[in-house]
């Protein structure tokens, strides 16, 4: 408690930054967010032999997929903090990444820049992400266009996921789905730096279906142009189809297919070895280290198909495949320790990327119910595999001959682009083989209308292979099981307190392969990550819908050890605790306000490193404060116009393990609306936003390095729909 109370106080103390989130939050009661959309706010009739039940504020429903139980349940029975966003609100943002969408949650910071090591942060601890609940490594994350809702569940689901879980949470996104009536999206965005998109969607249902059957194809080009200065000028295409059929001996088939290719500019990155020994000034996002020639290319695909078939009473089974493979170039150049008062720092550029990098998961799942002596069970048994395939490029390219050697963060310099590397690292086709195989089983076990108790456990096994133009260099084989439980209890309708624990079993990962590691590429054994939470879920007055929840999970630790000039080792010990409170809810008010919000208050701490300089200090990159939210307020005087508003706010946090230097935080604030009118037969929607709307400048950090932040950008489109009346 003398954490919390710390944090608190911190936290206020920081009103000046945060001073429109607050505004926000007062208007709610301090309600705060579940992301769920208006339009569907009556409709979550469940399916299953449960008794009819409508929530109206969460119109949300967990099912197969998704990140937060094996049980088909309504979000808000679930004992764990889940929070969707779903496909309205993600159209109306204007995403067109997964990075747009993290900004929606408190508590959940970006990922590296590095391709494949995209997935970000919850709770300070690394979240991996899945499509339809198959992991994923980032085929189609540039193209949220294909996304038809999003979800996060915070704290380790070792159930579903078991060595899948890196202890903060999970994140799961869902691929649109075919509608119910015939219909031609047009789109065409812009923004004040000259990126320019174009988005067909187009929705074909079956005749005389009503579950939804029928094909949905989306197309997207974009021509991408950066804020920072003479950068690579690259593109996007993309497609995407999804066939829905549910008349093929019994069997209901949702079969999905997205082709990707990307080819833009590369995030620059700042890295630290030592603390600055000033304050960084902030610098204009516009001038960056970023060379005109760097760029990250993209190639891939993702095919998956989802099956279920009722089987007798409410029994029914469902399979799953997915597979997903890639190729990804990294052109790009880092600055090094950069000097605070002069900006000067080390500069070297390199290629990185995969020749291949594939995943490919099989899952099967039975669910359904049934009761004995007057307690209902509700209960999955499930089997899932995961390949995961990567190769290396034959070698890397680093350019570190003058004047590769040093720039400046204040006042960048532009170079000619480099043909002829300094040094190749040679990695001799190194491929990484890994098996993920679990077999799982849960049940919701319900005694009456108020306790519930959940009940699980995953048996898991990881096999790894590292090879090389030689032969195997190492191989691991690891299992484990991974067993959780929960207890809820519901005094009343749409109030229900909840206790759950995880112990679930993660991979021990390998060091980097890389030759200046002593150790590359060694595989270790397998991590246990233990994870508490108590909390309630309420809705109120058909208005709000609120979530609160204290937690405490730890995390095994990593080091990177330093032997000498360009020498190191990796090795594993000790771990980092991280306790906090969560509150979020979604408030749908009767005067035309929809707001969702939401704060995270951490404490993340490395209490067992084996250093004991560094015991008690906080993990770096990690916010301690966060807060997230977004409103929507129709007009009563012009119901076709619609305000929005998109506040995030992420306290400081120390760039290095040692500490000793922070990062300072930042309040974003975006901007905008939308517009409905028809013109004639053809329904009209116009979007603007102003992102980061007081052109705030600021650092975005990860571990012991950073980027600048974006600057004001001023976002607009316009949506033509062709078809789609009722």
């Amino acid at each position: 408690m003398k954490h919390l109370r710390e944090y608190l106080g911190s936290f206020y103390s920081h009103a000046v930054y945060a001073a429109l989130a607050a505004a926000f939050l007062g208007m709610a009661g301090w309600t705060a967010s579940s992301h769920a959309a208006p339009a569907a706010a009556a409709d979550s009739k469940k399916a299953d032999s449960d008794e009819l039940k409508e929530i109206v504020v969460v119109a949300y429903r967990i099912t197969r997929g998704s990140v937060g139980s094996l049980v088909d349940a309504p979000i808000e029975d679930v004992p764990r903090n889940i929070v969707a966003i779903t496909e309205l609100t993600l159209t109306n943002q204007m995403v067109g990444s997964t990075l747009d969408i993290l900004r929606d949650w408190p508590g959940v910071q970006r990922g590296s820049d590095s391709p494949g090591g995209e997935h970000p942060r919850v709770r300070g601890m690394l979240a991996f992400q899945f499509l339809e609940g198959s992991y994923s490594g980032g085929v189609v994350w540039d193209n949220a266009e294909f996304i038809g809702a999003a979800e996060l569940m915070t704290g380790p689901n070792s159930i579903q996921y078991g060595f899948l879980v890196q202890g903060g949470g999970a994140i799961n996104y869902l691929i649109k789905r075919p509608a119910l009536h015939e219909y031609l999206d047009v789109t065409a965005q812009a923004n004040n730096w000259g990126d320019n998109k174009y988005v067909v969607d187009g929705n074909m249902p079956f005749k005389n279906s009503a579950q939804g059957d029928g094909v949905r194809v989306i197309g997207v080009h974009e021509s991408i142009t950066e804020f920072r200065r003479d950068t690579y000028h690259g593109e996007r295409n993309s497609a995407s189809i999804m066939l829905t059929k549910s008349d093929i001996l019994g069997i209901k088939s949702e079969i999905d297919y997205q082709i990707v290719r990307r080819n833009a500019p590369a995030s620059p990155t700042v890295s630290f070895s030592a603390n600055p020994v000033a304050p960084l000034r902030t610098v204009d996002p516009r001038n960056s280290t970023e060379q005109p020639w760097e760029h990250l290319e993209r190639d891939g695909y993702h095919v998956a198909g989802k099956f279920s078939r009722d089987l007798f009473g409410t029994w029914r089974a469902v399979a799953t495949y997915s597979n997903e493979s890639e190729s990804v170039l990294n052109k790009s150049c880092t600055l090094t320790d950069p000097n605070a008062v002069t900006g000067e720092g080390a500069y070297s550029c390199n290629t990185f990327g995969f020749q291949a990098y594939t995943n490919r998961t099989y899952r099967m799942d039975i669910l359904g119910s049934f009761q004995t002596f007057g307690i209902t069970h509700d209960m999955t048994f499930g089997v899932s595999q995961l390949k995961q395939h990567i190769r290396l490029p034959t070698s890397f390219d680093y350019y570190a001959a003058p004047p590769y050697t040093a720039d400046n963060l204040y006042s960048p310099r532009a170079y000619p682009q480099p043909f002829t590397p300094t040094a190749q690292a040679l990695f001799n086709q190194f491929r990484l083989s890994q098996w993920w195989t679990q077999e799982y089983i849960q049940d919701r076990i319900r005694f009456g209308e108020h306790w519930d108790l959940w009940l699980g456990v995953n048996e898991g096994d990881n096999k790894a292979k590292l090879m090389d133009s030689t032969g195997v260099l190492a191989e691991t084989d690891a299992n484990g099981l991974s067993p959780s439980f929960s207890l809820s209890y519901s005094p009343k309708d749409k109030l229900r307190f909840y206790v759950t624990y995880a112990d679930a079993i993660s991979p021990g990962g390998s060091a980097p392969v890389d030759p200046r590691y002593t150790n590359s590429g060694e595989r270790f054994g397998p991590l246990r990550l233990k994870s508490a939470e108590v909390g309630i879920k309420w809705q109120v007055a058909n208005i709000s819908q609120l979530n609160l929840n204290v937690f405490d999970e730890e995390q095994p630790l990593s080091y990177t050890k330093i032997l000498g000039p360009n020498s190191f080792f990796y090795f594993q010990k000790g771990k980092n605790r991280f306790t906090g409170v969560e509150f979020t809810s979604t408030s749908l008010f009767p005067f035309g306000l929809t707001l969702n919000a939401g704060i995270t208050i951490l404490n993340p701490k490395q209490v067992d490193t084996g250093d004991p300089t560094l015991n008690g200090k906080y993990v770096p990159g990690a916010s301690r404060q966060s807060a997230a939210v977004y409103g929507e307020y129709k007009l009563p005087m012009l119901p076709d116009l619609t305000l929005t508003a998109n506040v995030t706010y992420n306290s400081a946090t120390p760039l290095l393990a040692t500490n000793g230097y922070d990062i300072p935080g930042y309040t974003l604030a975006d901007l905008g609306g939308f517009y409905t009118h028809p013109i004639g037969d053809i329904d009209m929607t116009y979007r603007l936003i102003l992102q980061n709307a007081f052109d705030k400048r600021y650092y975005s950090p990860y571990y012991s390095s950073m980027t600048v932040g974006a600057p004001a950008t001023l976002m607009a489109s316009f949506t033509a729909r062709f078809g789609g009346h009722n």
